[in-house]
């Protein structure tokens, strides 16, 4: 893990600045930032229900489409590292065979509507 560094806030305000030139029925779903509390993250760590927490998290970008613009938003599962030390999708398992049980997942909430009033970009 390292500092956050110029060239991340120049990455971030790309974004921002890219978000901004939306279409207007765009600009509605747009956010520049999700926040995922202490709670989201232990829930996502702790579904296994085999009373060990789960060993990461992985983000997936997604986008709403929105007159033919693509507006970034955020999924968040958990993973589970293999004796390969390899970290797989957390998939739990389904008592019945047939039917797929698909694991929690975060989204964050988004700024603009859950904005702080300081923030470092």
């Amino acid at each position: 893990m390292n500092q956050l560094s110029h060239e991340d806030i120049e990455q971030i305000n790309n974004m921002k600045n890219y978000l901004d030139q939306l279409p207007l029925n765009a600009q509605s779903k747009k956010a520049y930032c999700f926040r995922i509390t202490v709670e989201d993250i232990q829930k996502l760590l702790s579904q296994s229900n085999n009373g060990h927490d789960l060993d990461g998290l992985r983000i997936y970008l997604g986008a709403h489409l929105l007159d033919g613009s693509m507006v970034p938003n955020i999924h968040i599962i958990a993973c589970e590292k293999d004796e390969d030390d390899c970290y797989n999708d957390f998939i739990p398992a389904s008592e019945d065979s047939k039917k797929q049980v698909f694991p929690l997942v975060a989204h964050g909430r988004p700024c603009p509507t859950d904005c702080t009033k300081k923030k470092l970009v």
